[in-house]
């Protein structure tokens, strides 16, 4: 045989196909456990630990040693049962618009009977709305607190208490307790006698002073409420230390009816022109010290039964003029 020819040259290479089509998807694979983190307890509307922030809360035993977050996804909780929140216990929520914690709790005292929230001595509240719109009996309060001192915190929270009726509406009530609240609001409004962003009272001895910051107080539908009913803070007994706030009141922004001498720095506190309104009420050896502060209230409604009369320094009215060391 002859010897053999030259390879000849390779084709062109061919055009790939098409794709095929898409498969089906597959099976969604087993839900996932509950949080298995130690001493963290999720709250959801579903595929959570509970579904109850009240029923959470009173399943733990928390201490120095063996603290606890109780997490409430986002969603609306109405609770029946008080939501305790116990020594070394954080309730966080995802955020404020996002977690709200309600009731439709009251009844014929200020106490925890008549709360949405109980908050105990060095326990936590942040990140969610907790609200009472209680009607049925005389009060109703958002979050109530009896001998706590500023180890406990409220942060980040709104304290709502909008209940349509009943007597008096709180959105935090402290009886013989000094708390730290920060970065939050408050409101109360709807009660036909006493609609008091805080109140606190001394139930207990000693001195209880909370203490307030970067805060907005509001008692009454609005600063302009006409109601006589609206009151930012209400003390008896004791009194607040208020830093970076603004504390509005429909009838009083404060009212320091009992001794003690709040102090209110870097605020601004502020009343209408409803009748009967007055800025300040020092009727019982109270007084109200103003430290660069705005000092807003119409013609001469400073204060009403001052025995105290309030004090300012460095501090101005509506019209951003300074007032003098009595505040006019």
């Amino acid at each position: 045989d002859g010897a053999p020819g030259a390879d000849g040259m390779d084709g062109a290479p061919g055009v790939d196909g098409m794709d095929g089509a898409p498969g089906a998807d597959g099976m969604d694979g087993a839900p996932g456990e509950p949080s298995a983190w130690e001493n963290v307890v999720i709250v959801a509307k579903s595929g959570g630990d509970y579904t109850s922030v009240a029923t959470a809360l009173g399943d733990i035993t928390a201490s120095e040693t063996n603290r606890y977050l109780v997490f409430v996804a986002p969603g609306t909780y109405m609770e029946t049962e008080l939501c305790l929140v116990a020594p070394y216990v954080h309730l966080k929520g995802a955020g404020q618009n996002v977690t709200v914690i309600t009731s439709a709790r009251s009844g014929t005292a200020q106490n925890s009977a008549s709360a949405t929230v109980e908050l105990q001595d060095t326990g936590r509240i942040s990140h969610c709305t907790i609200a009472n719109t209680g009607s049925s009996s005389t009060f109703g309060i958002g979050v109530w607190s009896a001998g706590a001192s500023r180890a406990a915190e409220i942060s980040s929270t709104t304290l709502i208490a909008d209940g349509a009726g009943g007597v008096g509406h709180f959105a935090i009530y402290l009886s013989a307790s000094e708390p730290t609240i920060k970065f939050s609001d408050l409101s109360a409004t709807g009660g036909s006698g006493v609609n008091a962003a805080l109140a606190s009272v001394n139930s207990a001895g000693g001195f209880p002073q909370p203490l307030i910051l970067d805060s907005y107080l509001l008692g009454g539908a609005s600063v302009s409420d006409p109601t006589q009913t609206g009151f930012g803070m209400s003390l008896s007994e004791t009194a607040a230390e208020v830093r970076n706030c603004v504390i509005e009141g429909g009838h009083r922004a404060i009212s320091q009816t009992q001794n003690g001498t709040t102090r209110i720095r870097n605020s601004q506190v502020q009343v209408g022109s409803a009748t009967n309104a007055f800025l300040l009420d020092t009727s019982g050896s109270g007084r109200v010290l103003f430290f660069h502060s705005g000092v807003l209230y119409v013609g001469n409604k400073l204060a009403t039964g001052s025995t105290n009369e309030p004090a300012c320094l460095f501090s101005y009215n509506a019209s951003n003029a300074a007032v003098n060391a009595t505040c006019d």
